[in-house]
């Protein structure tokens, strides 16, 4: 759920109405605030999976996530490990 909650925001931000933008300072705080997901390496699979990954990459890094790491997922989900 915080997954997409995170996926939401962004979202609205890039598509919504002016009401519905979150400010950038009060989104980052909420990302950090879920940095101990569990399921992170899973949903940076999702959102590799659905080529969105790119729209939502400087998120994922808040969220604790490093570059590195990003990259060894998607390799490891193109290798199919």
């Amino acid at each position: 759920m915080k997954c997409f909650h995170i996926f939401l925001i962004k979202f609205l931000n890039i598509f919504g109405h002016d009401y519905q933008k979150t400010e950038r300072k009060k989104y980052n705080k909420l990302i950090r605030s879920y940095s101990n997901l569990k399921n992170k390496k899973d949903f940076v699979k999702y959102l590799e999976r659905n080529k969105v990954l790119r729209y939502i990459k400087k998120e994922i890094i808040i969220l604790g996530v490093g570059k590195d790491e990003i990259k060894k997922i998607i390799k490891d989900e193109k290798n199919g490990t």
